[in-house]
């Protein structure tokens, strides 16, 4: 736990110098109401927790590798947001019908996500341009994860990492030699 509270904080980040964390707290189990939702940073010298302006109803945040910008979902998982702490201003990055596990890229010029719906993909977009591409489909992939909370992630060479459901689908014999 991060912080000695009765709510239930969530995906932390560290900031790229080490010195902060930020998080935010998970909107069902906390039963919280949207506008409480939020990016919240923690400076962890101090220890004092301030919520990053503009980032009601977001969730979900993910540092960029150079420490200038911040990625978060909107609380419906429609939109990615963009944080740019030089302007101190948050923008939409991309909009889907459903967008999970924001990634950057290593050099921190692309954001993968997961694309749910009837095209699911690991698609990612750019920062600069935010010109969308597919990078890989998940159509015909059995996805697994907690609450259809399908997890994705990247290698450190940008490939993409997904949870498939073997289930009952493969079925391996384990033979035990015992002493």
């Amino acid at each position: 736990m991060l912080l000695d509270e009765p709510r239930n904080q969530m995906d932390p980040n560290w900031s790229p110098d080490g010195n902060s964390v930020i998080f935010s707290y998970f909107p069902i189990f906390d039963r919280l109401p949207p506008e409480r939702l939020g990016v919240s940073m923690v400076d962890l010298k101090s220890r004092i927790v301030k919520k990053l302006a503009g980032s009601d109803r977001l969730w979900a945040p993910r540092w960029s590798p150079d420490g200038s910008h911040i990625v978060a979902r909107s609380m419906d998982s429609r939109s990615l947001m963009l944080f740019d702490f030089n302007t101190q201003a948050w923008s939409v990055l991309v909009t889907e019908a459903y967008i999970g596990f924001a990634n950057w890229s290593a050099d921190g010029r692309h954001v993968y996500y997961l694309r749910r719906g009837r095209q699911p993909a690991i698609s990612r977009v750019a920062i600069a341009d935010r010109k969308v591409e597919e990078i890989v489909s998940l159509k015909d992939l059995r996805q697994t994860g907690f609450r259809d909370a399908f997890w994705t992630g990247l290698t450190p060479d940008d490939s993409p990492m997904f949870l498939r459901d073997v289930g009952t689908q493969e079925i391996y014999a384990l033979d035990l030699q015992l002493p």
